[in-house]
């Protein structure tokens, strides 16, 4: 895609924790001792027990997934590419989730000594609370930075490039088109699979269980892909998700028909094959349109 800088730009997010295990003596003792090995040393999770200290855990580890979510890959472990038309609705919601873990120390600055006190209790006080990180060095390495950049393209050479440095900047930036592709219609492909997968051993008999998030994770599948893929969706597609988005809509207001009717099961994996199909036969021309 030779214009890709036209429809995305990178964006790199980087998160910061405090380290959070301690180096047990009395253990690394007695494990250089059995394996013979002076380099060996045990350690100690802090915090390892359940204590509001792992909701702020969570919304921390909730940032890095709704980046995950929300921008498409380019580089492992370095900037992911994100759609022009969605920066707005991205930093918005990456902006609240950032929020969400300064809130959590607005509410819990004044009690998380008594947190710390009770992940001490909970290992027989092993473990002293002034090994455990205060709360301002606490919040000040719970953080996230965000950094975007334009994306790379000819014009940013500052000297004449040979044809062949041409054309494997060129490859590589088909290569990463690529990849993007890809990676928007796994948002659809791999809930697709997951229900599938569920209907084909689920016939309502007692004791079976069928979970709503099934569904719920197959339209906000496509409502992802919808954001994401940077063209757009074949029209042979288009019809068989909006119908499909339909039926999974209808089944998330009662779900428990699945549990009853057979039929309804069998038309939806109809539906659901159909769509399998479409999507697998349009995947490498959406690549060669994206290419």
């Amino acid at each position: 895609m030779s214009n890709l800088h036209e429809k995305a730009v990178l964006v790199k997010l980087t998160s910061h924790k405090p380290t959070l295990m301690r180096r047990a003596d009395d253990k690394t003792a007695q494990l250089q001792q059995l394996t013979d090995d002076k380099a060996a040393a045990a350690y100690v999770k802090l915090f390892k027990f359940r204590t509001p200290v792992q909701e702020v855990l969570s919304r921390h580890r909730e940032v890095i997934r709704l980046h995950q979510r929300l921008t498409l890959p380019y580089e492992d472990r370095g900037p992911r590419l994100l759609p022009n038309a969605r920066y707005l609705d991205y930093t918005t919601q990456m902006r609240t989730a950032m929020d969400s873990v300064a809130e959590w120390f607005d509410q819990h600055r004044a009690h998380y000594a008594t947190y710390v006190g009770a992940d001490c209790a909970a290992r027989g006080w092993r473990v002293q609370p002034d090994e455990y990180p205060t709360i301002e060095q606490f919040e000040d390495a719970l953080s996230h930075d965000l950094e975007f950049t334009p994306m790379p393209q000819l014009t940013h050479f500052l000297f004449d490039l040979s044809p062949a440095d041409r054309a494997a900047f060129e490859q590589r930036q088909s290569a990463v088109a690529d990849r993007a592709v890809d990676d928007a219609l796994d948002r659809v492909r791999k809930p697709l699979d997951a229900l599938l997968g569920k209907l084909q051993t689920y016939a309502g008999q007692p004791g079976q269980r069928f979970s709503p998030a099934l569904l719920r994770n197959l339209t906000s599948g496509i409502s992802d892909m919808d954001a994401l893929l940077l063209q757009d969706v074949p029209p042979a597609l288009r019809a068989q998700l909006d119908s499909l988005t339909t039926t999974l809509n209808a089944l998330l207001l009662d779900h428990t028909v699945l549990h009853d009717s057979g039929w309804i099961r069998a038309d939806l994996t109809d539906q659901l094959h159909d769509a399998r199909a479409v999507l697998t036969s349009t995947t490498t021309a959406t690549r060669t349109v994206a290419a």
